[in-house]
């Protein structure tokens, strides 16, 4: 074949397939709400604006989100850093996840990504929820998807974004938990101490004078101990703590 031929050949079929991407539209979406829905509403909001798939490939969807200025539900050494990561040390921490819903024309729902799901199933990378856990108010950020069905990108559809937020318990050692069983016994122990000493005192037992002052030296000994004890303790050990607290209020409230 001549090379021109050749030449000829290419530039017609060149001009086939550019007509054929130009009579072909790109799929587009557009907000249900601008309202997040789950644990992160009123934390961020949608941007309004109708989307479009990513030219390149058709299939990965940039979903933009604004921070408001509603203060996070968390304490401030929380490292936002790794909200998707466990603390090898052991810490709670804390995980965020967004979740995607689309819909057709009338409102049928054609498509659902958890809001904890990750991999294939979740957002296109856990990089943009990192991302998006940074933005100061005001800020805005990009939740990308990606592997929409046919069928949901087709006609005129509409999506919207879930969120939850999942707080991940410290991780304790069963040695840790022991110990926190034996300051408990010796609190116990110390109530019940108290209680039968100030009952003395008011029966005008002078004796209990002297146990009353050994008894606020292992009041220091035991506050020291239970400091901030609530954020380490197992639930069985946190109720038992409560309960022994409030029989010294009892106690208290009865005058002994």
């Amino acid at each position: 074949m001549k090379r021109t031929n050749i030449i000829m050949i290419s530039v017609v079929m060149a001009g086939i397939t550019l007509l054929s991407c130009e009579g072909e539209k790109r799929p587009k979406m557009s907000p249900q709400s601008t309202e997040l829905s789950g644990d992160l509403n009123g934390y961020f909001e949608v941007v309004d604006k109708e989307i479009t798939a990513d030219e390149s490939t058709w299939s990965l969807w940039n979903i933009e989100l604004k921070r408001t200025d509603k203060p996070f539900p968390w304490d401030e050494d929380v490292t936002i850093a790794n909200f998707n990561d466990s603390y090898s040390d052991g810490r709670a921490y804390c995980k965020v996840g967004f979740g995607l819903e689309t819909f057709d024309k009338d409102g049928n729902l054609i498509g659902k990504r958890a809001a904890m799901a990750c991999g294939l199933m979740g957002p296109y990378s856990s990089q943009d929820v990192l991302d998006l856990m940074k933005l100061r108010p005001d800020e805005t950020g990009f939740i990308r998807w990606d592997g929409l069905k046919e069928q949901e990108t087709k006609g005129k559809i509409s999506f919207k974004v879930t969120s939850a937020i999942e707080m991940v318990a410290p991780k304790q050692s069963k040695a840790s938990a022991n110990n926190w069983d034996k300051v408990l016994d010796s609190y116990e122990d110390y109530v019940n101490k108290y209680v039968a000493c100030m009952k003395k005192m008011m029966a005008g037992d002078a004796q209990a004078l002297t146990e009353y002052a050994n008894l606020l030296e292992k009041a220091e000994e035991l506050g020291e101990q239970l400091e901030n004890a609530s954020s380490s303790m197992t639930t069985v050990q946190i109720n038992r703590y409560a309960q022994i607290n409030a029989k010294m209020l009892d106690a208290a409230a009865s005058g002994f």
